[in-house]
């Protein structure tokens, strides 16, 4: 019974270790839809909708592999000899998520600059067009006015 438990909590690392691959992928995907010249915003929503599906996926797995942990703690605690294989499998997919975490931490982070930079471009050309436009109107003003030429030649007097 306890070797089926700790099979299911290695597949359990094993499918989450999977999960954060595609997750990596997709950062790097989004790196490069974020650094092309024109941003396709679809496909940057699909890949956050694509992630956001994963990470609800990472978090059945790891409420799966707490509650089984839960069930089988002392037996892996009372006997840790007869379990070293599995023990020392499950280390090794532990820190292998580990480290895959902390890569993709720091991909979100330079992500998320990335995408801060393209809005704060995007603000900066909007607030130039509007800067543009007034001037543009303004001129059109003052044209009109100069191009209004009152009459020299009227009698006021009457």
């Amino acid at each position: 019974m306890t070797r089926s438990y700790i099979t299911i909590m290695i597949e359990s690392l094993e499918q989450k270790s999977g999960a954060l691959d595609e997750i990596e992928a997709i950062d790097k995907l989004e790196t490069q839809i974020l650094n092309a010249d024109k941003t396709d915003l679809a496909a940057f929503e699909a890949n956050m909708n694509k992630k956001d599906a994963l990470i609800k996926k990472l978090d059945q797995l790891d409420d799966g592999f707490e509650a089984t942990y839960a069930k089988i703690k002392t037996e892996l605690t009372e006997n840790k000899a007869a379990h070293a294989e599995e023990i020392k499998r499950m280390q090794e997919l532990i820190r292998a998520i580990t480290e895959k975490t902390v890569r993709i931490e720091a991909a979100e982070n330079r992500n998320k600059e990335l995408l801060r930079a393209k809005f704060q471009g995007q603000r900066k050309a909007l607030r130039m067009q509007k800067s543009t436009i007034r001037a543009a109107n303004a001129y059109s003003d003052n044209m009109r006015k100069i191009n209004k030429i009152d009459s020299f030649f009227v009698d006021d007097k009457k």
